[in-house]
């Protein structure tokens, strides 16, 4: 206690340290901090998928496969115009506007969300990831890299990668993130 009073911690009244994670100074540390939570983790996913695609691109011809898990995985180097898993194959200029768009919304709406529902970091980096490396393919490349081939018997799924991995995983989490949230009860009428 100083002389003036308690001394102030910087932490609510009955929190401490150890209950309030690293302490922001400034408000543009504060305003940063949640928007951090999903973009570095974002930029990640988009790094391993770029990655993985350039050394495709090194070591396979095109329509090369090497068995990994045969018969249920191969890699494969595959060009994908189009969207997700092959869909939409004449559609690339649109699918460009397309994931920009995407991109400017994952990262304004989740400034807002990552600060409202934490929870939701997670979601908003699988989608933004994802976005970013199908999007960087195809602003340079003008189409997507695939190598994923999956098969199991008879049924052979449509060649993709670590972009489409991550935009499906992050589309169904949001989507039982929504289903799995109570309904914010109506306020006083």
């Amino acid at each position: 206690m100083s002389a003036d009073g308690p001394r102030s911690t910087g932490f609510p009244a009955g929190a401490d340290s150890a209950d309030a994670g690293p302490q922001q100074t400034g408000t543009g540390g504060k305003a940063r901090a949640p928007l951090l939570r999903f973009l570095l983790p974002a930029l990640l996913i988009a790094l391993l998928d770029q990655g993985a695609k350039a050394l495709v691109l090194l070591y396979l011809t095109p329509g090369e496969s090497v068995p990994v898990l045969a018969p249920v995985l191969s890699l494969t180097r595959s060009s994908n115009p189009g969207a997700l898993f092959g869909l939409f194959g004449g559609a690339g200029p649109v699918l460009t506007v397309v994931g920009l768009a995407v991109a400017v919304a994952v990262i304004l709406g989740g400034w807002y969300l990552v600060r409202t529902h934490p929870e939701t970091a997670a979601s908003l980096a699988l989608i933004l990831g994802g976005a970013l490396g199908n999007l960087t393919d195809r602003l340079a490349r003008g189409r997507v890299v695939d190598f994923l081939d999956c098969a199991l018997g008879v049924h052979h799924w449509p060649v993709f990668n670590v972009a489409d991995i991550a935009l499906t995983v992050g589309v169904f989490l949001a989507a039982w993130q929504l289903v799995r949230t109570p309904p914010a009860s109506p306020g006083p009428r």
